[in-house]
């Protein structure tokens, strides 16, 4: 594989390929930064999530995007998910009304 083709050896195809990286690629390097990932990452996630009802198995996004399911759950629980167990399938689910962790900060003495 290549890298633009997909985990079921269909091929992306290059108009989507080509205005995605317009969008998110830094005009002066031609590469894409880290953070800008980042959120391409998020905003699939965020795709898949509406699509599937608001609960869907990290464990194929994935697989889907050749990333480590430890960094997936990173990113759905930035996204405000819950993790969950159900049976043998793993789900990360969108809870309503969303509530982010609250930042905890150490008092001085």
């Amino acid at each position: 594989m290549n890298g633009f083709d997909s985990a079921k050896d269909h091929r992306f195809p290059g108009m989507i390929r080509e205005k995605c990286m317009s969008l998110f690629k830094d005009p002066e390097s031609d590469k894409i930064p880290i953070d800008r990932i980042n959120l391409l990452i998020r905003y699939i996630l965020v795709l898949a999530l509406h699509v599937d009802n608001f609960k869907t198995n990290p464990e194929d996004i994935a697989k889907d995007l050749r990333m480590s399911k430890v960094d997936v759950r990173k990113h759905f629980e930035n996204l405000g998910c819950k993790i969950t167990r159900d049976k043998l399938i793993v789900l990360a689910t969108l809870p309503v009304p969303l509530k982010f962790p609250e930042i905890t900060r150490k008092r001085r003495r």
